[in-house]
Parts: C-alpha cells; structure tokens; sequence
C-alpha cells in the first residue's frame, strides 16, 4: 500500500519515472490480488503519459480482471480505449464505472437507513444483492444471512441464497434454499442482481 501510495504521489507531481520504479517495486512483492490490480492500474495510467497505449490497455485490461468493481481502474480505461481509438469500449468502461458508483452510493444509503430500521430484511437483502454482483460473496452472503435472522421467510434471500449455491455446485444448499422460498409468502420484486462467481 505505502509503494502505490508513493507511486501515485509522483505520478501526481509529474515525476513518472519515479512512480514507475515504486509500482515495479510493488509488482515484485507479495501482494494481493487487489494490490497487483490497483499497480497494474497505475502503470498503466503511467504508460498512457509516456504514449505506449497498447501497453496501457494490456496493463489496464489485467486490473479489470483482477478487480472489476473497481470504479477508478475503469476510469482509467476509459482514456485508454479513447486513446486507443476504441469509443464503443471506451463507452463500456464509463458506463461501469457509474454503475459502480451508484451501487455504491446505494449501499451507502441502505447503510444509512438500516440505522433506524436495523430489521429491514429488504434493504439487507439489497445489499447482499450489490455486494455479489461487485464480487464481494463472503459479504454479500453475510447480508444475505442477516437478512434471514430479520425474517427466515424473505423470498428474495433465499432466491438469492439458491442461485448462489447453484453456481457453488452446492445441490443440496441450493434445493434447500429454493425449497424454503417457494414456501415463503410473495414478497416485492428484488433488484435483478446475478451473483458473481467466486
């Protein structure tokens, strides 16, 4: 963290060849996924400024995979795809990146509203939804499971809840999970989220 910190502040004083050096040296270490996402992001905003955009979008193209909810790393892609002479992707990129940024601003607000309704297993269940699509599972099932010891009949977690353990392979948890929602009483339509794959 403290290397991509020192990168990010030499890019920002124009000292590119500095930065470059502090995310080399990152990239070398032990570093988590997210970490090596967040470099690979950073060089290639680093490579955009020294004029080698292909070398950008592959650099680029790896911190979108390693982190795809990751609003800034599509930021950054999309002056690259533009670079690059790519507007339909360029468009993509820009398109996620605000679709990440409201989801965030909703948990904000879920998290905000749960204060005076800390039962709501709708607005819990919300936010596991969100959580899941942003690749956040261990979370999202966790707001998934509190929504469950709000209400053990909500509908939508235990949909939610099937779906998830069908993409696991985990049969048993999945019918288990079907079974108990198509026993739950109706409730409103949820947000129309996909869980992502773990």
């Amino acid at each position: 963290e403290a290397l991509l910190g020192m990168a990010k502040c030499e890019r920002e004083l124009g000292s590119d060849a500095d930065a470059r050096r502090w995310v080399e040296a990152a990239l070398a270490g032990d570093v988590t996924p997210h970490q090596r996402a967040v470099a690979l992001a950073e060089l290639g905003r680093l490579l955009l400024n020294e004029g080698k955009t292909q070398e950008a979008v592959a650099a680029l193209e790896q911190a979108v995979r390693l982190a795809p909810q990751e609003s800034a790393i599509h930021y950054a892609m999309v002056a690259a795809m533009a670079r690059a002479g790519q507007p339909e992707r360029a468009r993509y990129h820009h398109e996620r990146m605000r679709q990440i940024r409201a989801q965030y601003e909703r948990l904000t607000e879920i998290r905000r509203r749960l204060i005076d309704s800390p039962d709501n297993a709708d607005l819990r269940c919300e936010a596991g939804a969100i959580l899941l699509q942003q690749g956040f599972n261990s979370e999202g099932i966790g707001w998934l499971l509190t929504a469950l010891k709000c209400d053990p009949e909500h509908r939508r977690t235990h949909e939610m809840l099937a779906e998830y353990y069908a993409e696991l392979g985990d049969r048993q948890s999945a019918g288990r999970h079907r079974l108990l929602a198509a026993q739950s009483p109706e409730s409103k339509p949820g947000p129309a989220i996909r869980p992502s794959r773990p």
